[in-house]
């Protein structure tokens, strides 16, 4: 082992100024020959893979740039317009990746190494400050049968840019995912991903769809997280109008002592003109529960204006 090392080395050593002779000559041999033609097209080949070798980024650019203007009809093509992409992308020149992989894309829209390409274009727009593009992208590879990876970064980034229209994105993208992806954790945050962007979105129904989705599918979460979900639930179905679902899924969230949840149910239950007594109860509750809270009588308040409207003053007045 001890002197197999250094042989080694000096073989590596010696085979590098081959491989730049080799280039060097093969260069020379491709000035002779037409580019679009078959043997142009091999020795272009052939430069690629030596190039590839020795990491020579420029000469990979240089070639497969050439190669993918020249060799039109050649199977290889695409490999080589994918390296051409690798290249500037190592290079940092973001706004070829994105101009050569749109490129591919109109070429070869159905080939095998779309999604690989949209990744780099998905990167580039990321790394120019495009979070909104590069959402699209990702969506659209886990669209084609990409990764769960992708999807989750698509959900991430549409949320950050952080405005209307990305928002709906988001919430739709989280609605077709939570269906498909395993009921792991990974469904249990794609939903409530999904639930913020509805709600900021004001996409009540998709909200409520996702929701629904991981109660069916009994998304692996923990109790207080579980009530939050119900309780977002109850929104969703407040916002929608059905308001007797959204009672049981506000009684469901009251596990956990929470005065958003208690006043919601009671907004609820109000919406769905259940009797004022069954109302003044539940406010009363609130207070018991809540008594040293800024508003507290603010439930029983509610309660008399709904017994005002049911003709009862009786109870409105007390």
């Amino acid at each position: 082992m001890k002197t197999l090392i250094p042989q080694l080395a000096l073989l590596l050593f010696l085979s590098m100024p081959a491989h730049a002779d080799q280039a060097i000559d093969l260069e020379a041999k491709l000035k002779e020959t037409t580019e679009s033609s078959s043997s142009g097209g091999k020795l272009m080949e052939e430069l690629v893979d030596l190039y590839w070798k020795d990491e020579k980024v420029f000469g990979i650019i240089r070639t497969t740039s050439k190669f993918s203007r020249a060799q039109t009809e050649n199977p290889k093509r695409a490999a080589m317009t994918l390296k051409l992409v690798e290249g500037y992308t190592v290079t940092a020149r973001h706004d070829d990746v994105i101009m050569t992989g749109r490129q591919f894309l109109e070429i070869f829209p159905g080939h095998t190494l779309t999604n690989r390409v949209r990744e780099y274009i998905a990167t580039a727009y990321e790394n120019t400050g495009r979070g909104n593009l590069a959402a699209i992208e990702y969506q659209t590879i886990w669209e084609n049968n990409g990764s769960t990876s992708q999807g989750i970064k698509a959900l991430a980034l549409f949320n950050q840019v952080n405005n209307g229209a990305s928002f709906n994105r988001a919430s739709s993208l989280a609605a077709a995912m939570v269906v498909k992806i395993p009921a792991t954790s990974l469904l249990t945050g794609v939903g409530f991903q999904g639930m913020h962007a509805a709600e900021r979105a004001e996409q009540w129904a998709e909200g409520l769809q996702i929701a629904k989705t991981l109660i069916r599918r009994n998304a692996p979460i923990n109790e207080l997280k579980k009530q939050d979900l119900w309780f977002r639930t109850g929104r969703f179905e407040s916002k929608l109008g059905q308001f007797e679902n959204a009672i049981q899924s506000y009684r469901q969230a009251l596990k956990s002592k929470r005065a958003d949840v208690h006043s919601n149910l009671i907004d609820a239950m109000i919406s769905a003109k259940k009797p004022p007594s069954a109302i003044e109860s539940e406010a009363k509750k609130y207070l018991a529960a809540f008594p040293k809270r800024d508003d507290r009588f603010t439930p029983l308040v509610k309660a008399a204006n709904a017994a005002a409207e049911a003709k009862d003053l009786t109870r409105a007045l007390t």
